[in-house]
């Protein structure tokens, strides 16, 4: 229970409209039953067709009574735009179209008394210049102040001006009425099956069915990320599947054997030996030149020892040698001139040898079959290194198909796993939306419970379900089992009369008063019943007029 601690305070200026009583303190609290909270009197300045008016009302039934366009609907939306600065519809930054024409201030003032006696003024200003100022008792009213006594705006125009809830879009009505309905999650949980409970009771419902809609639009968007995620990999394993089609590449077999590698490095050794060889022949040429020319010096050198034939007379006194004394001399020579000949012959012989080597290789067949040889065997070479090469570019080949094939065969069965991974999560994904539909249509059942069971002759329908289960938002009222739309306009009166009855009697922490716009088109209106102070404006053939019950007049505020 909202209540305000005041006391009367004489404002300064006795002729000044503010606040006759100035605001002390004000704090909330809870007290068993509820204020009636009561509109005392309305002053306006330069509003709509106003230019300055004070009407005042008392407890219980008051009736306007005026000619068409004399402010009946103005007074009415004075209120609202002095206790929320808006239109009657609720819309915001009304000012200008609310100011007077040709004024350029404005201000609505309105006095409130709860059952205690205790006053409240509100007042509402638009100065010529600056911004719309608001004062509570000639005060600055906290933020949320007012909201704490009449409730939100939506709430307050639903009670205080009959008409405004049902003409309301289906999410606004469903946020009023969700103001006032608050259902008991556990209730809900408890309708639902052991599984869903289990889901959903760990999550946290804030905010009712806003709060299953986040949920539910948060699962589907998970739904269509697996559900693509799944085609994703169906077609991937469609792909991998027409690769794996192809047999398994067959391991890969090289001609080139040891043998042959033997024979290969046999070779590569043999061609080095003779590359080297024919190289050489230049050089050995010349050295057995150089070996021929020293062999001719020495056969020279070792021909020059040879001894002269020996002669019959001694070389120095030219007597007769004896016989005897040739006979020595000559074998003597003999046995040195046999020496150097073996020699010489030896020299010659190898001479001979050299001679024959320089023209071994001096001869063009020789280096010709030496470089014919080393042909074939490079020949041989490239032959064996072209296959090794083929040989090397079909084992890449091979490794390259294979490793692709294995890539397709562990990203098939990857994938394979994968998908049925997503698809268990996609069931489970699916069993919790199920679950966050059974929750919100057992939740719209026991809200429509709730709120339908004060209801006489109104029903209150916000949310309609389709075939598939699916809840949709909807906002639908019938009255005696008719449709609104097909409603009388006093039946429509009469209806909203019934819903502004049930939220005021959950939606807000005063009774507020009622404002019955046109109720001379309703039949039947004193059969109604209301809770505290109703105001019903008629069209009459007078200036306007506020009766009271006790059938005494007051024109004009008077």
């Amino acid at each position: 229970m909202l209540v305000f601690y005041i006391q009367p305070v004489r404002a300064g200026n006795a002729k000044s409209r503010t606040a006759t009583w100035g605001l002390v303190s004000f704090q909330t609290t809870r007290r068993k039953g509820r204020w009636m909270m009561k509109l005392m009197q309305i002053h306006v300045e330069n509003f709509r067709c106003f230019e300055q008016e004070t009407v005042s009302f008392q407890s219980g039934e008051n009736r306007i009574l005026a000619h068409n366009a004399q402010g009946k609907s103005t007074l009415m939306e004075a209120v609202v735009w002095c206790l929320y600065g808006t239109d009657a519809l609720g819309k915001k930054n009304a000012d200008t179209r609310l100011l007077r024409r040709g004024a350029s201030s404005m201000k609505v003032e309105t006095v409130w008394q709860n059952q205690q006696g205790q006053s409240l003024t509100i007042l509402r200003i638009k100065p010529e210049q600056g911004a719309v100022q608001l004062l509570v008792n000639g005060n600055r009213p906290k933020p949320g102040a007012l909201e704490g006594w009449f409730g939100e705006l939506q709430t307050f125009l639903s009670i205080f001006s009959p008409g405004y809830f049902s003409g309301l879009e289906p999410k606004e009505a469903k946020l009023v009425l969700g103001r006032v309905s608050q259902v008991d999650i556990e209730q809900v949980l408890e309708a639902l099956l052991p599984s869903e409970r289990t889901y959903l009771s760990n999550v946290h419902f804030g905010m009712g069915l806003d709060s299953a809609d986040v949920l539910l639009k948060t699962l589907r968007s998970e739904l269509k990320e697996h559900e693509e995620e799944a085609l994703r990999l169906e077609g991937a394993i469609e792909s991998w599947k027409a690769k794996l089609a192809e047999p398994e590449p067959e391991p890969f077999q090289s001609t080139l054997g040891e043998a042959k590698l033997a024979e290969i490095a046999a070779t590569q050794k043999e061609l080095t030996r003779l590359e080297l060889l024919l190289e050489k022949v230049p050089q050995e040429i010349k050295e057995l030149q150089t070996r021929l020319q020293q062999a001719r010096a020495r056969y020279i050198e070792v021909k020059q020892q040879l001894l002269p034939d020996i002669e019959a007379n001694c070389p120095t006194c030219h007597q007769p040698l004896p016989k005897t004394q040739q006979e020595i001399a000559k074998n003597k020579r003999n046995a040195h001139n046999g020496k150097v000949q073996v020699l010489l012959k030896s020299i010659q012989e190898e001479g001979e040898s050299l001679k024959a080597k320089i023209e071994q290789l001096s001869q063009p067949e020789h280096t010709r079959q030496l470089r014919e040889k080393i042909q074939q065997m490079k020949q041989t070479l490239a032959d064996y290194a072209a296959l090794a090469e083929a040989e090397k570019a079909a084992m890449v080949e091979y490794q390259s198909k294979k490793m692709m094939w294995d890539y397709a065969r562990q990203s098939s069965e990857q994938n394979r796993r994968e998908l049925e991974q997503v698809l268990h999560e996609l069931e489970k994904i699916k069993q919790n939306i199920q679950a966050v539909k059974n929750f919100k249509w057992r939740y719209v059942q026991i809200q429509h419970k709730q709120l339908n069971e004060p209801l006489v002759y109104t029903h209150i329908e916000l949310y309609t379900v389709n075939e598939d289960g699916e809840i949709k938002e909807a906002f639908g009222l019938t009255w005696n089992d008719k449709p609104y739309r097909t409603l009388s306009t006093s039946e429509r009166v009469r209806c909203d009369l019934e819903i502004s009855r049930l939220l005021m009697s959950l939606a807000v922490p005063e009774v507020l008063p009622v404002y019955i716009d046109n109720a001379e088109s309703v039949e039947h209106l004193e059969m109604e019943t209301f809770a505290g102070q109703w105001i019903a404006a008629y069209v009459s053939d007078c200036p306007l007029t506020v009766i009271h019950p006790d059938n005494t007049s007051m024109k004009k505020g008077a």
